[in-house]
């Protein structure tokens, strides 16, 4: 990784280097190499990508100096988020804006949606594969959200609340070597991310996120939860689900999987 941005980046850099071995949050750790930070723009990045544009450092550099509103770059996001725990790619394609290759076993396969010809659309989140962020003394990741998960959707909305832009731009391309995925580990800070952040949900930049996205996205939460044993955090949140759809035959289906949970950890 520190090869490939030598060979690429296109002006003088820093890298700051977190040693982590769980002592930190994601958010812990990034706020750590902020504060260590000398130059006016920040970059966060994966691990397991290669970025594959010429000179990319400068074409971030020059998104920041020409457009003062905005406050967060990346390669991929989406124009809309539900108020129901979700996780950033549950929108439907129509409000998805990626560019990225990724190689899995062997085979790259370029992801090129929503651009309308331009080459840099707003977005609401940005996907934290790769972002870069200005630096700026009071914009830090949220800490309350514990483990490696939802930090680039609060850095994104921190921007928002700051009235600060955050765009996706198709001029860097990267290669990243897997597709992500969530297990347990994703169930509790998603109970947190989207408790403190509750007053600002849903946002969209077009169309608001659909009713059934909404119904959909909350009870796929809720049976991840009860069938992970989060038995507290899912039950928080089919009260939700009971007071929005009361005569949901949902009800039902939750509590056979509360049974059933239950029965295996006797």
């Amino acid at each position: 990784m520190c090869e490939n941005i030598k060979d690429t980046i296109g002006i003088a850099y820093e890298i700051i280097v977190i040693e982590n071995k769980n002592k930190y949050s994601i958010a812990e750790a990034y706020n750590l190499g902020i504060s260590k930070a000398k130059f006016p723009y920040l970059c966060f990045i994966h691990e397991d990508l290669m970025i594959k544009t010429k000179k990319w450092g400068e074409i971030i550099v020059k998104l920041f100096i020409d457009n003062e509103a905005v406050g967060l770059i990346g390669v991929a996001g989406v124009t809309q988020k539900t108020k129901s725990p979700s996780q950033l790619w549950s929108t439907d394609i129509h409000h998805q804006v990626i560019y990225i290759e990724h190689k899995i076993n062997e085979k790259t396969e370029l992801t090129n949606n929503g651009w309308n010809g331009k080459s840099c659309k707003d977005v609401i989140i940005i996907d934290g594969v790769f972002m870069a962020m200005r630096n700026f003394k009071n914009l830090f990741f949220n800490t309350k959200i514990p483990g490696y998960h939802f930090y680039d959707m609060c850095i994104s909305l921190e921007c928002y609340k700051r009235n600060l832009k955050v765009i996706a731009t198709n001029q860097i391309l990267i290669e990243h070597y897997s597709l992500g995925s969530i297990d347990k580990s994703w169930i509790y800070p998603a109970h947190i991310f989207h408790k403190i952040y509750k007053p600002f949900l849903p946002l969209s930049l077009e169309s608001a996120p659909s009713a059934l996205m909404e119904k959909e996205c909350l009870s796929g939460y809720i049976l991840f939860a009860v069938n992970n044993n989060y038995f507290k955090v899912s039950l928080i949140h089919w009260f939700s689900y009971l007071i929005k759809y009361p005569f949901s035959g949902f009800h039902l289906l939750y509590f056979k999987h509360l049974l059933n949970q239950s029965l295996k950890n006797a």
